[in-house]
């Protein structure tokens, strides 16, 4: 349950480069449970009607030592992951929550 100051990849997005998205390079907030950690980034995104509002997306992923002892990442989650997974969705959901009612 403890926010981490770590820099979390950015998904490719799907938006085309016509699209009136900014997307920030870094996340509002991250989460981390164990060695998942949760990264959530805000888009500002214009309406058909002209409003801006912000949507959040969130990024997922795992932390691991490889066979020399070196950090790193992956998407895919084993079956010990699912639990923290959900905790760090969770987490995120609560932190989704309370920027849009802000």
């Amino acid at each position: 349950m403890a926010n981490t100051p770590e820099q979390a990849a950015r998904p490719a997005s799907n938006q085309d480069d016509k699209s009136s998205v900014f997307v920030p390079s870094s996340p509002v907030a991250s989460v981390r449970y164990q060695n998942v950690i949760a990264a959530i980034f805000g888009e500002t995104v214009t309406t058909s009607a002209g409003k801006e509002i912000v949507v959040y997306n969130v990024s997922l992923r795992v932390g691991y030592r490889d066979k020399n002892g070196n950090w790193k990442h992956t998407n895919v989650l084993s079956q010990s992951d699912l639990l923290p997974a959900t905790e760090a969705l969770r987490e995120c959901y609560r932190i989704i929550e309370e920027r849009r009612n802000d």
